[in-house]
């Protein structure tokens, strides 16, 4: 009696655990036959347990495609990545099945069901964090700056002594002389090399705005100033 009880509460837990989840998951026997949905099953297929619950895997499936929870059942391996869609609003989904074995005994399968708008909106998320982050990089060393003219030397020489100092530095020159290139070099080869590169172009900035956008300004001194400054 004791061992039935301690069945049960594993599957009672084991089904809790099932349902807390947000990834949508279905379960079926070595039958074939659903046993298991969770609530995430229920939102993105749109069908309930009266709607699966001891119906074969393929009730859920819009598109005509195979049951991946079928074909691990036959073939007893795993399959993962497979598109297809599901459900009465045939809902675009990645499937990714693997077998139940207890002590060699096939038992069943145990499906999670990702929405691929859900993975496009993360990946998209993902690609702008990339992008602003490299954005937020300095690309360019000194070693990048092959010029050998004397200026240039003189130039590189300076720039790496500004390199050395927690100092802003102001960077003039006309315009297609390398002031980027230098800024990144410097930035690189500091101590805050591991820190954000922020890049300012001082020709783009009206003259009343240059100076604070530098060095900072009192807090509320002009329309849309933070109060901290």
């Amino acid at each position: 009696m004791r061992e039935i009880a301690t069945q049960k509460e594993v599957a009672s837990t084991l089904k809790a655990i099932i349902h807390s989840t947000d990834d949508a998951i279905s379960v079926v026997n070595e039958k074939g036959l659903h046993i298991i949905i969770n609530p995430a099953y229920t939102r993105l297929t749109g069908l309930t347990e009266e709607d699966v619950l001891g119906k074969s895997p393929t009730i859920d499936i819009a598109d005509g495609n195979e049951s991946m929870h079928l074909k691990v059942l036959r073939t007893r391996k795993p399959v993962h990545g497979v598109r297809m869609r599901v459900g009465p609003n045939r809902k675009e989904v990645i499937v990714n099945v693997a077998p139940v074995i207890v002590e060699g005994v096939l038992k069943g399968s145990v499906a999670v069901i990702h929405d691929v708008s859900e993975i496009e909106h993360l990946t998209e998320e993902l690609n702008r964090v990339k992008q602003r982050v490299r954005h937020l990089e300095s690309k360019y060393t000194f070693e990048d700056i092959v010029g050998k003219s004397r200026a240039m030397i003189v130039a590189k020489e300076q720039a790496r002594k500004a390199a050395e100092t927690p100092a802003t530095v102001l960077l003039q020159g006309e315009s297609g002389t390398g002031k980027e290139l230098f800024a990144h070099a410097i930035h690189h080869a500091s101590k805050r090399k591991n820190r954000q590169f922020i890049r300012v172009n001082c020709s783009a900035l009206v003259d009343t705005l240059l100076e604070s956008e530098l060095f900072g300004y009192e807090g509320g001194s002009f329309t849309g100033a933070q109060k901290t400054g």
